[in-house]
This record gives C-alpha cells, structure tokens and sequence, in this order.
C-alpha cells in the first residue's frame, strides 16, 4: 500500500526539513533498538525497512553492485502492551539493525521506496496512553508506601513488644519503593520518545476587557495571544465621505488658512465643510465657499466623516469635549506651538486630504478616560479626558488626603499635593512632568502619578485600561480638593466626595502621517529633543 504520515515523528524517529533524517540506531530505554525513519521533501514521515531492505529503487545491490530486486519487507508493529521486547519478528529486526549498524551507530541512507507500509498513529497513542496510565498509578503507590514509611517510623518509636505491625513494614516498604522507583524510571524513558499527540485537555478562555466578555474554546490546550496587542487600525472607507468639520485656533491669525482649506474640500474633493459658529460668523462675508456650522455638538457625529485641525495640541483636546460620543478620524495639521499629537505640516495639506479619502492611512485609536464626580454616591458630573485627570490640594496650604480604590479594593491613602490619573497619550504632557513614565499610545493602560507624595515609597503605577479607579476625600481631611479635566473645567471635592475613572467606551482615533511608533518618536525629537547629546567618541 502506498502511504504517508504526516505529523511529529514515532517514538525513536526523528523528522527533519531536509527530507531524509538518517538511520541512527538508538535505544528507546525500553531495549529495543530503533532507527531514524526516513522524511520526504515536504516534511511528512515515510517508513523504514530492515537493513537488508537496503537495495536502490533501480535494483541495484549496493554492496556487490549487481542487479538485483527490491525487497518489500514489511517489519510488523508491536502490540501494545507486549513489553518492551515486542513481537518476535520485531525482535529478529532489532537484531539486524544492530548487526547492521557500525561502530558510531550510523548507516547509509538507503533510497526512497515507492511501496511502503502505513504507519498509524493509533499504535503510538494508546502506548503513550498506556504509559501516562501507569505513571499515574506508580506516583499513586510512592504516595501511598511513603505515608507506610512515616506510619512505621513514627511506630518504630513505640517501646518494645508494642504488636503494631510497624517495624516489619520497613524492609518491604523499602523493596517495594525501590522496584516502584525503577519502574518509574523507565516509564520516565519511555515518555521522552512517545509523543501522545492531542491528549491536552481542551480549555475554554473567558476574554474580559471590563466591558466586553468573550469566550474562546482551546482544544490543544495552548494559550496564545490572537495578535499584537496595539491599538493601531487601518482606515477604509465603505463609501466615499460626505462632510467635514474643520476645527481651528481662536483668533483671526488662522482664518486664511481655514478657508484655503476649505475651498479645496468643496471645489475640488466636493466636501460639505463645516465650522464652528463663531468662524462661521467670522468669515460669512467671504465669496465662493459655504460654509455650514451647528447649534449643538451634541449630534455632530451623526453627520461628520472627518475632523480636521488646524492649530497645535490644545485643539485636539478641544475635538475630545466636542465630541462626547463617538469621535470621527481626526487629521491635525501642525499649526500650532508644541505639536506633540500633529504630525502633518499644512503645506501638503491637499495630497493628505487626499491619502485620507482615497483609504491609505493608519489611525491611532486614543484613549479617552470617563470621570464621574461622585457625591452620596450619586454621578453628580461627568467628563471625558484625552490627557489627564488632576485632583489637587488647590489653594489649600494643607496636603490632600485621598483614598485610593482600585476595583472596589482600597489600595493606598496618597497624602501629597495631589494625584494624576493620564491615558498613554497625556503620560508626556503633566504626569511626565510629576515624574511619571512616557507610555506609548497603544498601550492600553491607565497612569496613576503622585504630585509630590509625601513618601519616600510612594511610586508612579501603571493599571490596566479596565481598571475602574476611584479616589475619595477622606472625612477627616483637613480641606477640600479640587479636580481638573483636560486643564478645564474645575470642580471642588468636597469631604466624603469621589471621583470615578474609568476606559471610556469612544477613543480618539487620530490619522497617522507614518504609523503610531514612527509619529511617537518624531514627536519626542521634534518637541522634547528627546535622548540628544553629544555623541561619545570611540576608544
């Protein structure tokens, strides 16, 4: 019959890429004397032959080189459960392998058969079943005879005459240890050449991230990440987008800018544009362009496709307040001082827009952070951070006393000027500054900074982005505190108030002029020189 088995190899085989693995003869610990099957070139296990099978597919006696004709021998395959020594026939060819084989245990690889036998897998799984079986057992009875053997110790202590049986024990405890220990041994031989193939039990993982439980069936009982872990996507459109909404900094310095950009979007990519009221009023004298503005941004991301900045930082987190919801691809145009989340320079503004419509970019999905003022218990106010959240002493000369929870469990009382709570994208804005780390924006955690602890063990940590973090004025602080969002929006904290932090549901998606790390680090070197000096000379 003509077979071929794919897979990891037999006990005492061994598979290679190259296709043929060589005959080492080799002994399984069982005995029997095994050589190394023969691979094809796609990887699969072929069968072996006995050594007088060793004659060239042409017919050919290697070793009187006459002709002659290809033998079939077939070496049958021992039954579980025979021993080590296995069937009679299996012996006879252990016997030539090893008659066979020279004084370093090689041979000469013999060609290729085109009739073999088929291997099974069947064999290889019950045996490694068999011998997993009866590990368990010998493990069972070592337990068992060392419980006897502290039983007679403890009895061998009793005076003498005492009929417990005990004393006695001792002798077959220990023959019986000793014949366990060396059937163990041999098992322990066996197992490292028997691959029991799929005998993993199947697990089932819950994936949680806070909000969303998945479940996920292993059969082979191997735990693997499905993929990076990045918040890195890239942006294609179903359908070609309609309207854009184009942000920038107060002030009249920006409006040429503005409506250059304009005029492009809607005479040339065919755009509805968009603008705030106030630019709106500002600019409803100039020719040729209309614009169109809203009253309320509470349903602004139903009706736009995409968000463009002209300015520096401070208007992405202008976009964050805007949109308290769902965030459409945000595309930023260094206008601005810093520049830190900007990465495109408006002289290419138009072959940007472009790349954006046409699907070719990469966005960056931000993290926002949902901040719920807590008073009885009750949400009293609710913001959205892009950066970070600040509770502080505020004017107060006394230091803030706050009780910090993690996922309902106190963790620490933080008595300092006060607690920064960041995303990855603000961990280079105040928390860098109080001595926190830079994080990279795709990785999906939360910043727990000190503002000047009054500790010399109190450290920056980093929570995972599920954690719900919750920080409450302690009712025998000496003042109030005070919470900041974005740098925005003060609020007062008053004595048995809290402050909820959580992963907010609707990130941030920025447009990547590279890819997320490239844009990080340019970033750092453009507005942080990050890492520059003189460079070291050589010895």
């Amino acid at each position: 019959m003509h077979a071929f088995v794919t897979g990891a190899a037999p006990r005492g085989w061994t598979a290679t890429r190259s296709g043929w693995a060589g005959r080492r003869v080799a002994d399984d610990g069982g005995g029997r004397r095994r050589r190394r099957a023969p691979q094809s070139a796609a990887g699969g296990l072929r069968c072996q032959h006995t050594a007088s099978d060793a004659v060239p597919r042409n017919g050919e006696d290697p070793a009187s080189g006459a002709p002659g004709t290809p033998k079939k021998t077939r070496r049958p395959v021992a039954a579980v459960g025979e021993g080590a020594g296995g069937t009679a026939a299996a012996a006879a060819a252990d016997a030539a392998d090893a008659a066979a084989a020279d004084t370093n245990g090689e041979m000469e690889a013999p060609e290729y058969y085109e009739d073999t036998y088929s291997l099974t897998a069947n064999a290889e799984e019950e045996e490694a079943e068999m011998i997993l079986q009866r590990q368990a057992k010998v493990a069972r009875e070592l337990a068992l005879l060392a419980v006897a053997k502290r039983q007679s110790a403890r009895s061998s202590q009793l005076p003498v005459g005492a009929d417990d049986g005990g004393p006695a024990l001792v002798p077959r405890t220990l023959a019986a240890e000793e014949e366990l220990e060396a059937e163990k041994r041999e098992l322990d031989v066996r197992s490292g050449g028997v691959k029991a193939r799929g005998k993993k039990a199947p697990i089932t993982l819950i994936r949680c991230d806070g909000f969303i439980c998945e479940r996920e069936s292993v059969d082979d009982g191997n735990i693997t990440f499905r993929g990076a872990a990045t918040e890195q996507v890239m942006l294609v459109w179903n359908s070609r987008p309609r309207r854009v909404l184009i942000l920038t900094k107060k002030g009249p310095d920006l409006l040429p800018s503005l409506m250059e950009a304009a005029r492009h979007l809607v005479t040339v990519e065919g755009m509805a544009v968009m603008v705030e009221p106030a630019v709106h009023a500002a600019v409803a004298d100039e020719a040729g362009v209309a614009l169109e503005t809203f009253a309320s941004p509470a349903t602004l991301h139903e009706v736009v496709d995409l968000v463009v900045c002209l300015g520096g930082d401070g208007l992405i987190l202008h976009v964050s307040t805007l949109f308290r919801g769902p965030v459409p691809p945000v595309l930023s145009f260094n206008l601005g001082s810093l520049g830190f989340l900007t990465p495109f320079d408006f002289k290419d503004f138009e072959r940007n827009m472009g790349n954006v419509f046409r699907g070719q970019c990469l966005l960056s999905l931000r993290m926002r952070l949902t901040c719920s003022v807590l008073r009885a218990g009750v949400v009293v106010k609710e913001f959205d951070v892009l950066n970070e959240v600040v509770v502080d002493r505020g004017a107060s000369p006394y230091l803030s006393n706050l009780d910090c929870f993690c996922d309902g469990k106190l963790i620490t009382t933080v008595q300092a000027d006060g607690i920064i709570m960041s995303t990855p994208t603000g961990s280079t804005a105040y928390s860098m500054s109080a001595g926190g780390s830079m994080v990279h924006p795709s990785v999906p955690a939360i910043l727990f900074t000190p503002i000047c602890p009054h500790s010399l063990s109190f450290r920056p940590i980093v929570f995972p982005d599920a954690a719900r973090l919750r920080i409450d004025v302690a009712a025998d602080s000496r003042s109030t505190a005070w919470a900041s969002f974005d740098g925005k929006y003060r609020q007062q904290l008053r004595r048995g108030d809290g402050l909820m932090v959580q992963m907010s549901m609707f990130p941030v998606p920025t447009v990547n002029a590279e890819d997320d790390t490239s844009d990080w680090f340019a970033s750092l070197d453009r507005a942080f020189n990050f890492n520059s000096r003189a460079k070291q000379k050589g010895l």
